[in-house]
């Protein structure tokens, strides 16, 4: 035994050397039987070390097929395989895009004849994207995404945002994920009417309404501010106005305050009475109220401003000749004076000034 343990220590210490050497254990030769002995041994051991092996691989390769068709079926969106010809012929598709359409399997699909990714496309849509595959297919593009107006099996109205990718499968295949974008696009048409039905309003209104960046210092103006401006978009707000002579002098500093308010980002809404020389206006310029309103970028912070200006002209005149009545008014001894307010729409009389004229009836 003792001479068996020194030749299996050696075994192990150095295994190409045994099969070449013979090995002393005192005094006596190892014979060819006893070391026989112990290679068959060890090699049964391998052997089943060989099948543990094979054993946790397989069972490996089970799990790695389990999460390959839990991650096919339960992904939430639909992906498919189709064939590089004219119909972008399905070769498989999972459950969420089978459902996207309106049918429980892949083979309920085929058998209702959906046997291409495009085949329940609006017409339009589908010449727009078979151009557009056509142009991807000839190019060096590693994908191609396209937007298209599908019917459901039950002739529902589905829109579906189709993402491809080539793959050198079965001589040629687009690996496709394909998203139902339907709410979205519902809710870009509310955007468009809303901004339609604002637009609208402000040209029946007599202000005029950019947008302002507050990080770029860009204003981007509509159409009818851009013809006072004679462009659509500018950069360097607001010193790029004062250089061009668009401010009237006495008021810079208000005009200056309101722009550094709004980029300061203090208050969400303000609004001042500046005197500017817009398009057709006076050498003195235009009295205009700018009012504006933050909005805050997804972080938080302000982003842009929606900036508003209305032509107040004929209102500050009369503002100013009120104060200048109210000032000589105030200086007339009150004896020397009467001054009468009435509401002519509820034909009452409101208010009474001065001591020309005494109390009056009832």
């Amino acid at each position: 035994m003792k001479e068996r343990s020194l030749l299996y220590a050696a075994y192990r210490k150095n295994y190409a050397t045994l099969t070449n050497c013979s090995i002393l254990c005192t005094g006596y030769v190892c014979f060819y039987n006893e070391w026989r002995l112990i290679y068959s041994r060890f090699s049964i051991f391998a052997t089943f070390q060989e099948l543990n092996m094979r054993k946790s691989q397989a069972k490996n390769s089970n799990l790695t097929e389990q999460l390959r068709d839990t991650l096919l079926s339960e992904v939430p969106c639909g992906l498919c395989v189709a064939r590089q010809d004219e119909r972008l012929t399905l070769v498989f598709a999972n459950e969420s895009f089978c459902s996207m359409f309106g049918y429980d399997s892949f083979d309920q699909a085929v058998e209702s004849g959906f046997t291409g990714v495009l085949d329940r496309a609006e017409e339009a849509d589908r010449e727009t994207a078979m151009r557009a595959l056509k142009t991807f297919a000839a190019g060096e593009d590693a994908t191609l995404e396209v937007e298209t107006r599908q019917r459901k099996r039950d002739g529902t109205p589905v829109w579906t945002m189709i993402r491809l990718r080539r793959a050198a499968l079965n001589g040629g295949v687009f690996i496709c994920a394909v998203i139902d974008i339907t709410a979205q696009k519902k809710g870009e048409e509310q955007l468009r009417i809303r901004e339609e039905e604002y637009r609208v309003a402000i040209r029946q209104s007599d202000k005029l309404v950019f947008r302002y960046e507050i990080k770029n210092h860009a204003a981007h103006f509509t159409p009818e501010l851009a013809e006072l401006f004679g462009q659509e978009h500018v950069l360097g707000l607001p010193v790029c106005m004062v250089a061009a002579g668009m401010v009237h002098p006495d008021s810079l500093e208000a005009f200056n305050s309101l722009f550094e308010e709004i980029d300061s980002g203090r208050q969400t809404s303000g609004s001042v009475v500046l005197q500017l020389r817009l398009g057709q206006d006076s050498a003195d310029g235009a009295w205009y109220r700018a009012d504006y309103s933050i909005v805050c970028g997804s972080e938080g912070k302000p982003a842009q401003a929606v900036i508003s200006l209305q032509n107040v002209s004929g209102q500050h005149e009369r503002e100013l000749a009120y104060k200048k009545w109210e000032q000589t008014y105030t200086a007339l001894p009150q004896e020397s004076f009467a001054y009468l307010e009435f509401d002519l729409t509820r034909d009452r009389f409101r208010n009474r000034r001065g001591g020309l004229i005494g109390p009056l009836p009832e």
